[in-house]
Parts: structure tokens; sequence; C-alpha cells
């Protein structure tokens, strides 16, 4: 059985009911993951669910979908109350530029694929031998766009990493 519960804007969680019918996509041409779920829907929460603005679905104990919520519908059919939930991946906030910025003294190829790159559900590959960055540097609010490389590049230190999901470049 599919658990499913969103994350309130203010802090929170708040478990939907039983799933009737869902679809999560993964990586089909799209610029990032994204799901649509339906569940039975009692009366009364609509206002607490205006404040949902993260997605989690689990299967088995296992996470099967982290994202971001776009939208929602309460549906009345003859077959009763519906909650209607659809959104994007975490790199939907690549995507909508709302990625957290962030500034570094000295980082490494980890750091920013920890910080930058695995929250977004994305891999990175290559760039292991990269050295540490030192000096300043910053990653800007939204995160690095396609193409731009940051202020390091400036000093001839840069870090490239290559993302597996789709063509992006960072």
């Amino acid at each position: 059985m599919i658990k499913c519960w969103v994350g309130l804007g203010g802090g929170g969680e708040l478990a939907l009911p039983t799933a009737v019918s869902w679809k999560f996509c993964y990586g089909t041409g799209t610029p990032c993951d994204s799901f649509f779920m339906r569940c039975l829907w009692k009366r009364g929460q609509e206002r607490m669910l205006s404040a949902a603005c993260r997605f989690f679905a689990q299967w088995e104990g296992e996470r099967v979908f982290t994202g971001v919520v776009d939208e929602f519908a309460v549906i009345c059919g003859r077959d009763g109350l519906y909650l209607e939930l659809s959104g994007r991946g975490m790199a939907a906030l690549l995507l909508d530029n709302e990625a957290m910025p962030a500034e570094y003294q000295r980082c490494t190829r980890a750091d920013i694929v920890a910080g930058h790159v695995a929250p977004y559900g994305l891999e990175a590959a290559g760039g292991e031998g990269l050295p540490a960055v030192s000096g300043a540097g910053a990653v800007p609010r939204g995160g690095l766009q396609r193409g731009q490389r940051g202020e390091r590049v400036e000093r001839g230190a840069a870090v490239r990493l290559l993302l597996r999901r789709g063509d992006a470049q960072v």
C-alpha cells in the first residue's frame, strides 16, 4: 500500500487519506520528474492543504517520490469527494529559479554535490579529481544556470559537474 503525505510551508506534515490512483513519471524526456495522485477526501482540511508545498510517497517502507506541490483540487463527484494533487520532482526548484543561494570560503566537489545537486534528485558524474576551491565563491539564488560557471571561473578554478538527468551542465 502506498502512503502519501505533504509538507506544509509553516512546518509540519499532513498525512493524506487512502490513495485510489497515482502516477509517478521519472526522467521520461521532461525537464524533471512529475507526480499525480488521487485520494479519498473528507471536507474540512482544505485550509491546511493550501499550505502544502512538498509531496512525499512511500511504498512498502521505501520512499518512491519526493516533490514540489504545484496544484491541488477537491473534486465532488457521484462517488463522493476526491483530492487530486499534482506537481514535479525537486528539480522543479532549479527550473523555477528557487534553489537556495550559498556562499563558500572553501568548498569541495562533495560540498557542491551535497548542497546543490543531490537535494534535487540529480546525480553528478565526473570531476572527482578536482581540487578544493578556496577564496570567496557563490552559488546564486536559483542555482547555477545552464552554461553559467559562477565566480570561480574568473580565477581559473571552476568546478564543472556533468549531470546525468537531461543534458544540463553546471
